[in-house]
């Protein structure tokens, strides 16, 4: 039942957020990562097909989980399988977004800075693998 609730209530979160993007709502420029950056990092930087993207990911990722939920609603998936499935969706949409920003956004940073982005990712990676292990049965 906790799963129930919390995959619709993560579902309908996700697709708010996707909604604020799409449609520029208020707080939509941090939510996309844009309000942090300086100015010299938007010259090269195609906003507009960013944010339709991180847009588009945020919708996948409330489908993911509203299908997930659905099928522990219905018995089709046990909790239990269910959850490490969907903190993979959530990593696989991670994913894509720093791809969408690699792609869109591509700012020239020094050597320290891509050092320091590359270990935060992979401690990203290394927490999501450790939570996947973790529960799985």
């Amino acid at each position: 039942m906790v799963y129930l609730v919390l995959g619709a209530l993560c579902s309908v979160l996700s697709a708010l957020l996707g909604l604020m993007l799409q449609f520029r709502m208020k707080g939509w420029e941090a939510l996309a990562g844009f309000r942090g950056l300086e100015a010299s990092l938007f010259e090269g930087t195609n906003r507009e097909r960013l944010r339709r993207r991180i847009s588009i990911l945020y919708y996948f990722l409330s489908l993911g989980l509203l299908a997930g939920t659905l099928a522990v609603a219905v018995k089709a998936l046990s909790p239990v399988t269910a959850l490490p499935l969907a903190i993979l969706l959530v990593l696989v949409v991670f994913d894509a977004m720093l791809l969408a920003w690699r792609r869109y956004a591509p700012a020239g940073r020094n050597s320290g800075q891509r050092r320091g982005s590359r270990l935060v990712l992979a401690l990203a990676h290394v927490f999501f693998a450790f939570l996947i292990v973790l529960l799985i049965p």
